[in-house]
């Protein structure tokens, strides 16, 4: 039944993108492409988002940028799944830059119509990510984790399943880091666990990353609701370990870009007002120094102001607890940014 259901979705997938004025072609990311996403045995569903990625014409893809979300909740009604689509066009493709998101289209990726144009992406090996992504994608995973306890996650067995998935991202941004990206994750996981230089610099950290990880798989593979304070302990755990992956990916950056590394590390901390949440979400509303992170500044292409903004909400908060926080940080962010979609970064580059 898995497998089918899995056949039918890729089929209504494709056929619904089709039908988009300029469609090129239409791939599968993620763990729908590789063919593992993770089920609910009990409920019969699938909890793994469906992430396509979108090839259009020049000309329609203005358009397609504009109607990204209605498409995308036009797709979540029909096949009850979170979906996005991330439209791109094939000049895009063939000038992408060396970042974990397009080496996980590259080689993670699955064309399920049209033509094959994964293969135009230049990155010749996964292993060729800038070690700078490191911190983009532990920057990016915390991003996830703020969503899900804003959008009012609880313990059901979806938000445990992605919750699994962001902690198992510290793997990607160490992976990145260190040079040992693969386009596999039970690859970047088994790379982490065996590192030299992590378990010189962090065997601590190796210690609980390989417990968390285990269990990590185990959400993912079967995941089981949780009740309200299992589950707040779950995440807390995530955020711990993708903070900790975010400073020992900034630390393996410096020898390839210490300036970067060192600045995005640094706005982190001087934001801060205290351990826990107000530094986890310090460093997720830093901005990297050389390309600047997505949510906070693409949009309005005005990374100063909206900086700035975000660090005058992180002094406001009356406290390091969550409503003291991450709320006054949300609120600017929407001030400053209200055409925000995730893929407006690569509008500049048409």
């Amino acid at each position: 039944m898995r497998a089918q259901r899995a056949a039918d979705i890729e089929r209504a997938l494709a056929e619904r993108l089709a039908r988009e004025n300029g469609v090129v072609s239409v791939a599968l990311m993620g763990s729908f492409a590789k063919g593992n996403p993770a089920f609910d045995e009990k409920r019969g569903v699938f909890t793994s988002d469906l992430d396509a990625l979108v090839v259009v014409k020049p000309a329609a893809y203005p358009r397609f940028v504009l109607r990204q979300r209605a498409i995308a909740a036009s797709l979540e009604g029909a096949l009850r799944l979170s979906v996005s689509v991330a439209p791109l066009t094939p000049r895009l493709l063939a000038t992408a830059p060396a970042s974990v998101w397009f080496a996980e289209v590259r080689f993670g990726g699955r064309t399920i119509h049209g033509p094959d144009l994964l293969a135009t992406i230049p990155i010749a090996k996964p292993s060729d990510v800038a070690p700078t992504e490191g911190v983009v994608v532990a920057l990016n995973y915390l991003q996830e984790l703020a969503r899900l306890r804003l959008d009012g996650a609880s313990g059901e067995p979806g938000h445990v399943a992605k919750v699994a998935r962001a902690l198992l991202g510290a793997s990607d941004a160490l992976a990145a880091a260190g040079g040992f990206y693969d386009a596999a994750l039970d690859r970047r996981v088994q790379g982490v666990l065996a590192s030299k230089d992590l378990e010189a610099r962090a065997p601590a950290f190796l210690a609980r990353f390989r417990d968390a990880s285990a269990r990590a798989f185990a959400a993912r593979r079967d995941p089981a609701p949780l009740e309200a304070v299992a589950f707040e302990a779950w995440w807390n755990e995530a955020r711990a370990t993708l903070v900790d992956a975010t400073l020992l990916a900034a630390g393996a950056a410096e020898r390839d870009a210490p300036d970067a590394a060192r600045a995005t590390l640094a706005q982190a901390l001087r934001a801060a007002d205290g351990p826990g949440a107000a530094l986890s979400f310090a460093i997720l509303s830093a901005v990297h120094a050389k390309r600047p992170w997505p949510l906070l500044a693409v949009a309005t292409r005005r990374p100063a102001s909206v900086r700035a903004a975000l660090f005058d909400a992180m002094r406001e908060a009356p406290g390091p607890g969550w409503a003291g926080v991450v709320q006054p940080i949300l609120a600017r962010w929407r001030a400053a940014s209200p055409a925000y979609t995730p893929f407006a970064r690569r509008l500049k580059n048409v």
